[in-house]
């Protein structure tokens, strides 16, 4: 039936079950495949990625095997080059979305992955179970809107920095977090992007921002929350990274508002393009 194409992919990601697309792309030698995916083992099995679904960055749904718990894999990507990306933590009890580094492709127009454990068990058992491949990043234009929420597809934007997805939107991990996005169209210099953000505690915690690793103003609109400017514009198809720094991180039980110990900095909801979420009929 031929490769699986962008039109095989729901909301940006290939499933890898049994019978679904994603099969196609399976070579070698993997343990079996169910209705949830397939079970890598720590040889023989690669994941070959055409060009048309991948370019310099993959998204894999990854979950460990329940006598695995926190497996730790290298996965080694191979096309004109190779690239090895290690996974330190592949939970059992919940699907990870993990990302992974691509090389040129090879000559054939396509970049391979095999999984390999970094402490490989004794004999050879399962080690992970590939889910789905996600395109890292979808393209998005002016007045679009980017949910950052449990469950949605929008949530390969995330970088490093970022706590696990809540249905209210997903907390700073760190005092640095980054996202990134693909431009659908030309956005011209200027143009600005809202950011649904706030910090744990206002009052004590300063928000800033970075474009493209450039010092931006994080503007405050009493109606549509913050917003920072694009300084040089992005053509078409073009990558633009985001950095959301926070002056300091706030533990929630240690300022007495609840029993969560994490350390958090900013919560982001929403991302739009253009307009404000509430002006283009998705808020």
């Amino acid at each position: 039936p031929g490769d699986p194409t962008p039109d095989d992919m729901n909301a940006s990601a290939l499933a890898m079950g049994e019978g679904t697309p994603g099969e196609r792309l399976l070579e070698g030698w993997w343990a079996r495949s169910d209705v949830d995916g397939v079970w890598a083992v720590d040889h023989g099995g690669v994941l070959r990625l055409p060009a048309a679904i991948a370019l310099d960055q993959v998204g894999l749904e990854l979950l460990g095997h329940p006598a695995r718990p926190g497996q730790a894999v290298d996965v080694a990507a191979t096309g004109a080059g190779s690239i090895t990306t290690r996974i330190d933590d592949v939970p059992a009890d919940r699907p990870r979305l993990c990302f992974v580094n691509l090389p040129e492709p090879s000559a054939d127009g396509c970049v391979r992955l095999s999984i390999r454990a970094v402490d490989p068990p004794t004999g050879q058992g399962e080690l992970v179970q590939v889910r789905s491949v996600v395109d890292v990043l979808p393209a998005h234009g002016m007045g679009e809107v980017l949910a950052i929420a449990r469950g949605s597809a929008d949530l390969v934007c995330l970088r490093d920095g970022w706590h696990w997805a809540e249905d209210t939107g997903v907390w700073m991990a760190g005092e640095q977090a980054t996202f990134r996005m693909r431009a659908r169209g030309d956005l011209p210099a200027g143009t600005k992007v809202y950011l649904d953000l706030n910090a744990f505690d206002p009052k004590q915690q300063a928000v800033t921002a970075r474009v493209d690793g450039e010092e931006v103003r994080l503007h405050r609109s009493r109606r549509h929350g913050h917003y920072v400017r694009l300084p040089h514009g992005a053509a078409d198809d073009a990558v633009i990274s985001f950095t959301i720094g926070v002056s300091h991180m706030i533990s929630p039980s240690d300022a007495g508002a609840s029993g969560d110990d994490r350390r958090l900095g900013a919560l982001l909801r929403e991302i739009s393009i253009g307009r404000p979420a509430a002006e283009t009929g998705s808020a």
